[in-house]
């Protein structure tokens, strides 16, 4: 990549984290009851269980049916269930379960969400997406 296109990424990375942070100045000037909603919520660690139970159910369910019902299922019903699982340990991540008083409680609960995955992901997720919120905004 040539440095004349990594500085063009730069600026339109800048660009885009300026327009997100004067929309979100914007959105809570008019609605300020939105801050509310902001902070940790224990509940996350309910839907991340029953997720979790029902991906693993699901794959016990079908352990003797024929490929024409595992792929879509699969692909339709499990990798539904594991997007939700991803959104979960990005939440996870920052500590929105449990808090930030609770960090050992919040990686715990990410590896569980991270159970029915293939690629174990949790715990290094929350590093490289700490960096990415240090040097990107």
């Amino acid at each position: 990549m040539h440095i004349k296109s990594l500085h063009i990424i730069i600026i339109i990375n800048a660009l885009s984290l300026l327009c997100v942070g004067l929309l979100l100045q914007m959105i809570l000037k008019k609605y300020p009851e939105i801050k509310k909603l902001m902070g940790y919520d224990p509940m996350i660690a309910l839907y991340v269980g029953i997720e979790v139970v029902a991906n693993v159910a699901l794959a016990y369910l079908l352990r003797d049916a024929s490929w024409k019902i595992i792929v879509p299922m699969a692909w339709i019903v499990s990798a539904t269930i594991n997007h939700s699982l991803g959104g979960a340990i990005h939440e996870i991540g920052h500590n929105l379960a449990f808090g930030h008083k609770r960090p050992l409680a919040n990686r715990a609960l990410g590896m569980f969400a991270n159970l029915p995955m293939a690629v174990p992901l949790s715990v290094t997720y929350k590093k490289y997406h700490s960096d990415h919120h240090r040097y990107m905004g």
